[in-house]
């Protein structure tokens, strides 16, 4: 069985994770003083939450291999993931990574 050709190239950061890295690495530190201090603290984690990050990461990444696909596309990364586990791996794609997409 023939291993399909991977590519070596290191994977950038998006605009969108280079933002969250910097404000919750280098940003000032969390303490909440007010009730709206925690509020904003709020509505940034739900921000980061409802942000489908690993989906656009998976996506650019499979797209980058020759799968075009979109984070909106969860068959087309699902079926392809589950193809790679089997073909590279030799194994069933573990029912976590199926969850997480």
């Amino acid at each position: 069985m023939n291993k399909p050709k991977e590519s070596n190239t290191e994977l950038s950061n998006g605009e969108y994770t280079e933002y969250i890295f910097d404000a919750t690495c280098f940003g000032e530190p969390v303490d909440p003083q007010t009730a709206e201090d925690v509020i904003d603290g709020i509505d940034r984690a739900l921000q980061v939450e409802s942000h489908p990050v690993f989906l656009e990461g998976l996506a650019e990444r499979l797209t980058q291999l020759g799968t075009a696909c979109t984070a909106d596309d969860k068959d087309i990364m699902l079926a392809e993931v589950k193809r790679r586990y089997k073909e590279i791996l030799g194994k069933p794609c573990l029912r976590t990574v199926q969850e997480w997409i």
